[in-house]
């Protein structure tokens, strides 16, 4: 069923205007049929992470092909020379890709509906009330068969290279070994020991000699950085979606019975005598004041911010200075899309004992208020506060507890007062917002594997497919150690160009996916994630290191006679 399609011909049947009608934007948005902006952002980034997944899955594999391939170049030798063409020797290796796929398609399949068991029964464990209890045993088909499409797809994809070069190999070379001249391109002059020992030159030299190896190993490497730094958006957006986990969520609430009813300040003196109290804050507040911008007019309500509401709004502050409005000489405003707010514009507010200006000293990008009837959320400090109304007394007293002193916060209110004990719900949702943690940073993981195992078939097929070249190498006098330094020399080549790539397409994305789901809906400004970059990068690059001692140790066992005579 089309919802939208329906619910414009409910409007049309009934003359409804868009003001008259909600929509319930997360159901529709988890539904796939949801216009909102923010939706549709959403659903671009999916979209976007979908395809760089699948291209590093697609490296991956191929990767793992041509490791298969180089090993076994004397076997597809001896089936051309027994009559194979080039035709077959691919349909060959595309078959054996469909092989893999019988067995690695129903584990993966399998092992993805175990993984998926285990969460529903952990979330099930945690009793969380916004999460209602979920079926364990049940199979999603349309995701079985969505794995299973995209999993054919991918290993076809990835043996097609593999495929041709094992068919571009003549049968005499294959069977001797030497495919220096099909997956290298013929060196038309010496390595360049200006800079660099002979040893690290011709490993640099090996490394950019076939530029068309260069690019996809560099990409391969690249995509695995920017593969990480893209879903470390999702970080973010996790802490700016589950607003109960903010820093001034409180467990327990004081305030008026009615909102006519405040509080007097004695209170809060003797709320601060309560033990295990972590912070306690209050606030001022007063609604429905007439505001005029130079945009339009609307209804502001207006907030008291006391120090410890200061230190966690600095977190917020996109634009203006906090000292400012601490110091009674401005107000903030929180970020809107419509209204293009700035440091030191005016607003004239309708109070009760007449209109006042103030003007705004800072922008925050969200608030943990919403304001009636969609009006403007006004924050000032409590001497500006009292200034402007001439209300000194508070309309809510927040506590943050280490321990349940409800009963004995209960003892200081009157009648007229109400307690709000949020202690349970704030444990769910942090209960919950594990849970997701847990989650994001266990994908986080799985395209770390992904990129570990990517970087390791990389160097090996690299380094692998030379070493009938080390051979003859050693034959002529190179030692064990100047080998190691050459592949060693070969693997940074890969890792640095890899790494300068991955970095900057990673930063180009990381800002563009900043941007659609958390400048758009909160207004907090990119910021180079340099020390999630530099970990990644120092890992990739470790990892390339790690990847080529593998290839050294058999190259340190390798005969010289029988390469020799190979060739």
């Amino acid at each position: 069923m089309n919802i939208n399609r329906a619910l414009s011909n409910i409007k049309a049947e009934h003359g409804l205007t868009d003001k008259q009608v909600s929509t319930n934007l997360l159901l529709l948005g988890l539904m796939g049929q949801s216009n909102d902006s923010s939706m549709v952002d959403l659903y671009l980034t999916a979209g976007i992470l979908f395809l760089l997944i699948t291209m590093a899955a697609t490296f991956m594999i191929a990767s793992s092909f041509n490791m298969s391939v180089l090993e076994r170049t004397q076997f597809f030798g001896l089936l051309r020379c027994l009559g194979a063409t080039k035709k077959q020797i691919k349909r060959y290796i595309r078959r054996e890709g469909l092989r893999y796929c019988l067995k690695g398609i129903p584990i993966g399949l399998l092992a993805g509906c175990g993984m998926m068991w285990a969460a529903v029964l952990f979330l099930n464990s945690l009793n969380v009330k916004y999460l209602p209890a979920m079926p364990v045993f049940q199979i999603s088909w349309p995701a079985m068969a969505a794995g299973t499409v995209i999993g054919l797809l991918v290993v076809m994809l990835a043996s097609r290279s593999p495929a041709k070069k094992a068919a571009k190999v003549s049968p005499q070379a294959a069977v001797t070994g030497n495919i220096n001249h099909v997956n290298h391109q013929p060196i038309n002059r010496a390595a360049n020991t200006k800079w660099f020992r002979v040893d690290r030159a011709m490993g640099f030299q090996h490394a950019f000699s076939n530029k068309k190896s260069m690019v996809l190993i560099s990409g391969s490497f690249g995509l695995s950085i920017i593969l990480f730094l893209c879903f470390t958006v999702l970080i973010t957006f996790m802490g700016h979606a589950l607003r109960p986990l903010k820093p001034y969520a409180p467990d327990i609430s004081i305030m008026g019975a009615k909102d006519s009813v405040l509080l007097d300040r004695s209170i809060m003196e003797e709320a601060k005598a309560l033990p295990h109290i972590r912070n306690i804050y209050g606030r001022m507040v007063l609604h429905d004041i007439p505001a005029t911008y130079q945009q339009g007019n609307n209804t502001a309500t207006l907030i008291s911010y006391d120090e410890p509401q200061f230190k966690w709004a600095a977190d917020k502050l996109i634009s203006g200075t906090i000292d400012q409005v601490q110091n009674g000489n401005g107000v903030f405003v929180t970020y809107s899309e419509d209204l293009k707010w700035k440091v030191g514009d005016t607003l004239t507010l309708g109070l009760p004992g007449g209109s006042s200006e103030v003007h705004i000293a800072g922008i925050l990008s969200d608030a943990p208020f919403v304001a009636k009837k969609g009006g403007w959320i006004i924050i000032s400090s409590e001497a500006t506060f009292t200034a402007l109304t001439g209300i000194s007394d508070y309309t809510i007293i927040d506590m943050q507890v280490d321990e349940d002193i409800s009963g004995q916060a209960r003892s200081l209110i009157t009648p007229e007062m109400r307690l709000l004990d949020e202690q349970q719900g704030n444990r769910e949702t942090r209960a919950a917002y594990y849970a997701m943690a847990v989650f994001v940073y266990g994908f986080l993981l799985v395209i770390a594997l992904v990129a570990l195992i990517n970087i390791l078939n990389t160097v090996n097929a690299s380094v692998s497919s030379r070493m009938g070249n080390y051979g003859v190498m050693r034959a002529v006098g190179m030692s064990g150690r100047q080998l190691k330094r050459m592949v060693m020399a070969e693997a940074a080549a890969y890792a640095i160009s890899g790494s300068l790539l991955g970095g900057v397409l990673g930063l180009l994305l990381h800002r563009f996916f900043y941007g659609l789901m958390i400048t758009s809906n909160w207004g907090e400004l990119w910021q180079p994630p340099i020390m999630i970059l530099t970990i990644t990068i120092a890992a990739a690059i470790l990892t390339t290191f790690v990847a080529a001692i593998s290839p050294t140790r058999k190259m340190d066992k390798m005969s010289i006679v029988n390469v020799v005579n190979a060739q």
